[in-house]
């Protein structure tokens, strides 16, 4: 017996993995005491992973921040970092081979995320980390076959092919981008409560071993006009100064262009990129704010191949008893970067907002992908947005909102492919440059949507596993044999049944079928009789 290298990438398992992460707060002297918790977050920075023995390793970082008020009425936001390990274990079946390598595809979410104040200057931050770890290896898409000199020369064959993605990833060298936004001489000291950024890739393409990626740092800044310090009167520090100044919202968008070193990529795969901020430092000196911005960027890219394997197999001389086995595929349909504006409005009494508040800024917006199908022609990727916007009430008390905006998201689909149905999602999306704003009894809200699309067709065919011989087939002598076959009959299952020679059989009848159709259904159609 022996074994063809034909070779696929397949999955070798997907799971789903989590833990708990908790950082424990404790705030500096200098700085005011918590009178309310306003929101925690939970930023996922980038993994390490090692791949080893029967086991993914993975590590990571999670990035709290905490914004509260203080009993004067000013806000605060304090962060802390707080690591986590992940173990997946690998279970390779016996017809995988990973001489080229294992490819582990992780994507992570922060869920449940929580705080809770246990005194004036300490509070506790909780999350859980979810992870689905999906690898894939290269797999033996051939069969075993009897190596005898007499079996090839009688055995016929009906081939196949497939189409099937191999996907590749890698990740860039942190990359550092810089801001000075000048200020306003008139302004006075200027205090940066908090900092966010989101990437936002807008030109990605695939080359040699590389994946290059234009785009923008979204930069989000919630800032504060501070005046002069003036005296406290007694027992002031437990009221909010209607007249404090009010924070409000600074973006800026930071450009940037990359390689990403990726293994494997080639010009004709198509690709998509996403990143996450993963420092940023902001320093006000006088007149000017400085940003300083780390980054890491990944990259997918992929490229369907066509894959040849055996359907089934008989011998001419010998009984044959095939044995078959499900092959599972996954075909490549999108992968792509893509952005869209998302606009809406909706009554503030829905989105829990007193309509004599004040929008002061959207916190964050968390997106979630429910489903993909396809639609006249294209790809259809909807899901939910959850804006998180905070408040200032008329006596300068803060609270935080938060609501669901639905979106939806098209893209064409590709020739050849307008009529496959995605069954499998791996797409990436961010919301940035999120803006919301009170307009009557209706709170309006702008964001900017990017989308790192990765849609994916998965099925199995059914292919030759071994053949098993048996004994050898009568001669047929010079006795004519017609056949008279079913409606169910293929000109395949007619040569199998007699053990005729396929290019026989369509001499013999003057048909003009391939041996690649002879199984269809068609491959019999108008034919009343064979002469085997």
């Amino acid at each position: 017996m022996e074994r063809d290298d034909r070779m696929m990438q397949g999955e070798v398992g997907e799971r789903n993995l989590g833990t708990d992460v908790t950082a424990e707060f404790t705030l500096p002297d200098y700085r005011p005491e918590i009178k309310r918790l306003l929101r925690v977050t939970a930023v996922l920075l980038p993994l390490d992973r090692y791949i080893g023995g029967n086991a993914a390793e993975l590590s990571g970082t999670v990035e709290f921040q905490a914004l509260y008020a203080a009993n004067d009425g000013s806000l605060w936001c304090v962060t802390q970092r707080e690591d986590y390990r992940l173990s997946c274990p690998l279970d390779l079946g016996a017809d995988f081979n990973t001489a080229n390598g294992l490819v582990c595809d992780v994507q992570t979410d922060a869920e449940n995320i929580t705080g809770r104040v246990s005194a004036p200057r300490k509070l506790t931050a909780r999350c859980r980390v979810h992870a689905r770890v999906r690898t894939l290896a290269d797999r033996s898409v051939a069969g075993d076959a009897p190596t005898d000199e007499d079996f090839a020369n009688t055995a016929e064959r009906l081939a196949g092919t497939v189409l099937s993605a191999r996907v590749y990833y890698g990740e860039s060298a942190p990359l550092s981008l810089s801001d000075e936004i000048p200020l306003d001489g008139k302004d006075p000291s200027v205090r940066v409560i908090s900092a966010s950024g989101e990437v936002f890739p807008s030109d990605v393409q695939a080359g040699s071993g590389v994946v290059t990626c234009r785009g923008e740092v979204c930069l989000s800044l919630l800032c504060v006009s501070e005046p002069a310090e003036t005296p406290s009167l007694d027992g002031a520090e437990d009221c909010v100064p209607a007249n404090a100044p009010a924070p409000y919202a600074m973006l800026r968008r930071l450009p940037f262009a990359a390689e990403i070193p990726v293994d494997g990529a080639e010009v004709n795969c198509s690709a998509c990129a996403w990143g996450v901020c993963s420092e940023i430092n902001v320093t006000v000196e006088e007149g000017r704010i400085l940003c300083d911005v780390t980054c890491a960027l990944f990259a997918r890219a992929e490229r369907n191949e066509e894959i040849p394997y055996t359907r089934d197999l008989y011998s001419t001389a010998r009984e044959t008893e095939p044995v078959f086995r499900r092959l599972p595929t996954a075909r490549s349909l999108a992968c792509r970067n893509g952005n869209f504006s998302l606009t809406t409005a909706l009554p503030a009494a829905e989105a829990g907002i007193r309509p004599d508040a004040t929008v002061v800024s959207v916190l964050d917006a968390e997106t979630r992908a429910d489903a993909a199908e396809r639609a006249r022609g294209s790809y259809l990727l909807s899901g939910t947005a959850r804006f998180r916007v905070l408040l200032r009430a008329p006596d300068g008390e803060y609270s935080v909102s938060e609501f669901d905006v639905p979106f939806r998201y098209e893209t064409p689909a590709a020739d050849g492919d307008a009529d496959m149905e995605p069954t499998a999602c791996d797409s990436v999306i961010r919301a940035v440059m999120s803006r919301a704003r009170l307009d009557g009894e209706r709170v309006a809200v702008e964001a900017e949507l990017s989308v790192a699309l990765a849609l994916r067709s998965v099925g199995e065919v059914s292919a030759l596993s071994e053949v098993r011989l048996g004994a050898p087939v009568p001669a047929q002598g010079a006795a004519c044999v017609i056949c008279y076959p079913s409606p169910d009959d293929t000109l395949w299952s007619v040569a199998r049944r007699y053990h005729a020679p396929l290019s026989a059989l369509l001499a013999k009848n003057r048909l003009a079928t391939s041996a690649a159709a002879a199984d269809s259904a068609e491959s019999l159609s108008g034919v009343p009789f064979l002469v085997i």
